[in-house]
């Protein structure tokens, strides 16, 4: 175990700066325990973002794109800025329930043969999402580095967030869901 925080907890976000700024605030929230560092990605925003994460007070590891990478490079660049021993990657637009990482956490640390642990996510008509449309994952650093992130999982034509989780999968590693990490698909209000 590092001397970091147990978890790391990276965002990626582009032009969606009401979407960024609930999502720290909803972050800022959190118990202290499990540890945790954000990392947030500005995947090359042209509206308020950059201001808005200028503005930020405390620790928050804020990374800019000039221009656009795209969700999958901007996740390897926050993981790659990252400490923890477990990431979890968040999507700006999900709303997360009470101790939903800790939930996570806790199901990562508890079984050595887990390489990922998805929440259940949930849209605004109360369906659960399908696994590949997930709003977080938490996945071991050690898993993340074996399959080589989304750029060693990259495949033409295949959904970024799917081919994840199958090498990690094709590694040996187990992908589970934890029942007690909830998370709601809230996009922003035109």
């Amino acid at each position: 175990m590092s001397d970091g925080p147990a978890v790391s907890l990276v965002v990626v976000t582009r032009d969606r700066a009401p979407l960024a700024l609930r999502c720290l605030t909803a972050l800022a929230k959190l118990p202290d325990e499990p540890t945790f560092e954000v990392v947030l990605v500005d995947d090359g925003s042209t509206d308020g973002t950059p201001a808005l994460l200028r503005a930020v007070e405390g620790d928050l590891v804020a990374l800019r794109n000039d221009a656009p990478a795209g969700f999958a490079r901007a996740c390897d660049q926050g993981v790659a800025a990252s400490s923890g021993d477990a990431i979890v990657l968040l999507h700006d637009d999900a709303v997360p329930c009470d101790d939903w990482l800790d939930a996570l956490a806790r199901r990562l640390a508890g079984d050595d043969a887990l390489g990922a642990v998805l929440p259940r996510s949930i849209d605004l008509e109360g369906a659960f999402m399908p696994e590949p449309h997930w709003l977080a994952l938490a996945v071991r650093r050690s898993a993340y580095d074996r399959v080589g992130g989304f750029a060693g999982t990259a495949r033409a034509g295949r959904a970024e967030k799917a081919t994840l989780l199958e090498a990690v999968r094709e590694a040996g590693l187990g992908v589970a869901q934890e029942r007690d990490a909830i998370l709601l698909l809230v996009p922003a209000e035109d």
